[in-house]
């Protein structure tokens, strides 16, 4: 995708950087994730990318949780797979 992003109301301003829509950045990057696991790092990632232009250590905090969660997760399916 080489075209520039402009600010409209569903790419606001904290979700544009240097012509990149977290939305596609998202989308690329959970592209083979389903479900929760998708929601998680969707939502993690959207946090961490807004952070600094829209709601600060708040944002990173809620970026925290749903990295927590996607760790869980991810434990919880390893544990599955090694039989114990």
């Amino acid at each position: 995708m080489n075209e520039q992003i402009k600010s409209d109301p569903t790419h606001p301003n904290h979700y544009i950087q240097n012509g990149l829509s977290v939305w596609y950045v998202i989308k690329a990057y959970t592209e083979d994730l389903t479900g929760v696991d998708a929601f998680n790092a969707g939502n993690a990632i959207k946090y961490i990318l807004r952070w600094h232009h829209k709601n600060g250590i708040e944002d990173l905090k809620k970026a925290k949780v749903y990295i927590d969660e996607l760790i869980k997760s991810f434990e919880e399916k390893e544990s599955e797979g090694s039989g114990e």
